[in-house]
């Protein structure tokens, strides 16, 4: 009777470590399709004040002299720190971390972005960030 009994708890035992393992498995299986579908949303945010910021000053390019407007871009990504800047002829958005980074080509602009309103104007057929 006594093996019986033994037998049943190893049983028993083996059967709940193969449920925690599978349990275990498939909460970090949803935790990492959490993580990659946050990356994804970040890189597409990056992607978009790069694209806007473009957009902004390739509107300015084509306007007219005189033409002026204020933008916004966001001051964090998703509640994340980031940088934008304008270098030879280039914007160039990351966040901190490194991890999600877009260079974009635009005309030569003089000028730095910042986070927040930005004035955009075009004079003597040159155009200014945030004189």
């Amino acid at each position: 009777m006594e093996k019986k009994i033994a037998q049943g708890s190893i049983e028993f035992l083996i059967l709940t470590g193969v449920i925690v393992l599978f349990l275990t498995l498939f909460f970090l299986a949803i935790q990492e399709g959490n993580a990659e579908r946050f990356n994804d949303e970040k890189r597409i945010y990056v992607q978009n004040v790069a694209f806007s910021i473009q957009d902004e000053l390739n509107i300015a390019l084509k306007s007219s002299n005189g033409y002026m407007r204020r933008f916004e871009i966001p001051e964090k990504i998703l509640g994340l720190d980031y940088e934008a800047e304008l270098t030879e002829n280039v914007i160039y958005v990351k966040t901190f971390d490194g991890k999600h980074a877009i260079a974009l080509p635009i005309t030569n602009v003089t000028g730095q972005i910042v986070k927040g309103t930005n004035l955009i104007k075009k004079e003597n057929n040159t155009v200014f960030i945030n004189p």
